[in-house]
């Protein structure tokens, strides 16, 4: 008898430490597996490549957040994340940034990723030890999305610090210390874009702001500086969260590989 989708525990500490294993364990007894609180999580890639391509197909993600906390500015602001909006809400901020944020831009900034990554490394280069998280692919990604945006660079670190917050926030273990610093940096970096929209709206200058500023008020559906707020912390948030993830993946899969060839 074939055996049927298993339960993951995303609440244990152990499976983050490798979770692999049991996630392959999952994915080779079933497509689906069912998280402790009954979540279904989709485990085969051709499976979330043709859901997530289906615009019938919604987000409930904001489930996850209400589920820990009812009210606040932490919901408040997940709630307006991109992969948390659907429809035309959806639709209508993702064709702005696509105004703004074309490819041929973003294929532009290959140059800068590689003398960030040098700089990075070369501060570490005396004491011939780097942590891959904290000290480059954290680091690495806030940056170049700050830079990109205008954020000026006496301000990059508190941004980091405030997506950082905001990222700990949806742990699936949130505690009381969790929550209260991620609503503190939810409403700081709100503030802060709004500051720093009005500043471009005053004087322009050649970044993705002002670019996002021009593009909402070509719109034929004119935005409000409060949807490119929205907009502006997915893309803090988004850029460095993911990017931070990818980066660190990108460097473990070949080590592993060594690893498992030298064991």
């Amino acid at each position: 008898m074939a055996e049927g989708p298993h339960t993951i525990d995303l609440s244990d500490p152990a499976y983050w430490q490798d979770p692999h294993p049991v996630l392959r364990a999952a994915r080779e007894a079933h497509p689906v597996a069912f998280s402790g609180t009954g979540e279904a999580i989709v485990l085969r890639y051709r499976d979330v490549e043709r859901l997530a391509s289906d615009h019938a197909n919604t987000s409930n993600a904001l489930d996850f957040v209400e589920s820990q906390v009812a009210a606040g500015p932490l919901v408040d602001w997940w709630r307006l994340m991109l992969t948390n909006l659907n429809g035309p809400e959806h639709r209508r901020l993702r064709n702005l940034v696509n105004r703004a944020f074309t490819p041929r831009s973003a294929d532009a900034k290959r140059a800068r990723v590689r003398s960030l990554t040098r700089e990075i490394l070369g501060r570490h280069a005396d004491a011939r030890r780097l942590d891959v998280i904290d000290d480059w692919s954290h680091e690495l990604p806030i940056r170049l999305i700050c830079e990109t945006l205008g954020v000026p660079e006496a301000h990059q670190a508190k941004f980091s610090e405030w997506s950082t917050d905001l990222g700990s926030a949806l742990s699936s273990a949130l505690t009381p210390e969790l929550r209260e610093r991620g609503e503190r940096a939810a409403i700081a970096l709100s503030d802060a874009v709004r500051d720093l929209l009005r500043e471009r709206r005053r004087a322009p200058k050649d970044d993705l702001l002002s670019d996002l500023i021009r593009a909402a008020d070509a719109s034929t559906d004119r935005r409000s500086d409060e949807d490119l707020v929205v907009l502006v912390i997915n893309l803090i948030f988004g850029g460095h969260d993911s990017s931070r993830s990818m980066l660190a993946v990108a460097v473990a899969l070949p080590v592993i590989r060594w690893v498992r060839r030298r064991g």
